[in-house]
């Protein structure tokens, strides 16, 4: 699969998930390091196959395999603003992407984009408005617009899914960022990309995306290590018990022929008292 779009969404968390064991993992999940100022990734799958993170319904359109990189921004999409009564969820203002996304989140996000543009072609470019949480679904795809998409869009944006992250985030920043532009501050002083940065921006986070693609393939000969090991106990107790049953029916065999022995010689004596009797 060759990726031709990029799909985001927000966790409702502060924290690493655990997607269920993998069972609806994205491509990837970029989690906000607020002491060092810089988004930390851990990569799940290849961007070459298809993640999880979306629903696809039989009979309906293709969603996770439809050539999209799929990413989980670790945070809120606002549902846990004060002012959303509704909120199903209760985060710091901090980790609300669409309220609270500070110039170093937008950079390094924005230079992810980049990088999925330079390696993989996709637009920089985002033409569905990223809406608030509250269900507005009136940008949500059709299976045409889906099946033609290219581009940056939402969980939010995505046929036969009902879910509404990542909500209102600044994508005209973000966009802005990925095209190598400056960014308006969101918390306190400015913070003007300048090329070098965006040079430096843009190596880091190759590195950080080839440092999760090796981290993940660790832990896949990790896996693979400890199934190996796991399977060679059982076979050596497949070979034990084996051994046990070889060594169990030789001494069965044994009490056979004893018992075989004993017989004869009990058949024996007594054709010898027949034969004594007939004379």
């Amino acid at each position: 699969m060759a990726p031709n779009c990029l799909v985001l969404h927000t966790t409702e968390g502060q924290s690493w998930p655990g997607y269920s064991g993998g069972g609806v993992a994205p491509h990837l999940t970029a989690l906000p390091d607020f002491a060092n100022e810089r988004l930390v990734w851990r990569q799940h799958f290849p961007v070459t196959m298809s993640a999880r993170a979306l629903v696809n319904r039989a009979g309906g359109v293709e969603t996770n395999t439809a050539n999209c990189i799929q990413v989980e921004l670790v945070g809120t999409s606002g549902w846990a603003t004060a002012a959303n009564k509704h909120a199903d969820y209760r985060l710091a203002d901090k980790w609300c992407w669409a309220t609270h996304a500070t110039d170093w989140m937008i950079r390094d996000l924005g230079a992810f984009i980049a990088w999925c543009h330079a390696e993989w072609g996709v637009p920089i470019s985002a033409p569905y408005a990223f809406d608030t949480w509250a269900g507005n679904n009136s940008h949500r795809m059709s299976f045409a617009q889906w099946r033609k998409f290219k581009g940056v869009c939402g969980h939010s944006h995505v046929p036969e899914n009902e879910h509404t992250d990542p909500g209102a985030i600044p994508i005209a920043k973000i966009l802005a960022a990925a095209n190598g532009g400056t960014t308006t501050s969101t918390t306190s002083g400015d913070d003007d990309m300048q090329q070098s940065d965006w040079v430096r921006m843009t190596a880091l986070v190759r590195n950080e995306i080839a440092y999760a693609h090796l981290e993940g393939q660790a832990q896949l000969i990790n896996n693979a290590k400890a199934v190996s090991v796991e399977n060679q106990k059982r076979i050596e107790k497949a070979r034990a018990e084996i051994e046990n049953t070889r060594t169990q029916l030789h001494g069965d065999i044994g009490v056979v022929q004893s018992q075989n022995a004993q017989l004869a010689a009990r058949l024996d004596a007594l054709e010898v008292k027949l034969n004594g009797d007939s004379q």
